[in-house]
């Protein structure tokens, strides 16, 4: 399944190196190799990801921890009727 994938992600990083190779040999290409920019977050921006995921993350919790209750509430009914 990821044999495919394999010879892409290769076929890409040799066509790269070529351009590169090709651009590094020639003197008077105003080509320039572009990489991709990474932007620093601001300490502000960092903080609210991590509230509104904090916050998601706490849902989740309560509403997983009601299931189970509610669950094992049922279980325990069952099982008192049983007896």
């Amino acid at each position: 399944m990821w044999a495919g994938v394999d010879n892409v992600w290769e076929q890409r990083k040799l066509e790269a190196r070529k351009m590169l190779e090709k651009a590094a040999e020639s003197h008077t290409s105003g080509a320039r190799f572009v990489g991709w920019r990474f932007v620093v977050p601001d300490s502000l921006t960092v903080k609210n990801l991590l509230a509104k995921n904090l916050k998601r993350l706490l849902h989740e919790t309560l509403v997983l921890a009601i299931t189970i209750t509610k669950k094992l509430l049922g279980y325990l009914a069952k099982d008192s009727c049983l007896e």
